[in-house]
């Protein structure tokens, strides 16, 4: 089982990548540094799986803007709302 610090990374980093305002991983982990997350803790995103999420939402949240469109409004908009095993937002993911 996670710890909840973990759990609460994990979440967060799932929340900036549905946000729509970062481009990559990277940027993501750059975000959470300047959050407090250490080095150390944001190891927790380099899994291949992870990464994979993440980057699934971060084009999900992203290809409305590269098509000029607006960002959907049902993006998940707090901690919690994302599940941090599948990377989709808690409503859908049932």
């Amino acid at each position: 089982m996670l710890s909840p610090y973990l759990t609460n990374l994990i979440e967060k980093a799932h929340l900036l990548a549905a946000s729509g305002r970062f481009l990559s991983v990277s940027d993501i982990r750059s975000e959470l540094h300047r959050e407090g997350f250490t080095h150390f803790e944001l190891t927790a995103l380099n899994g291949k799986a992870m990464r994979k999420q993440l980057r699934k939402l971060i084009e999900q949240a992203t290809a409305p803007q590269r098509e000029g469109e607006e960002v959907a409004a049902d993006l998940p908009l707090a901690l919690g709302d994302i599940d941090p095993v599948t990377g989709t937002p808690r409503s859908m993911a049932r």
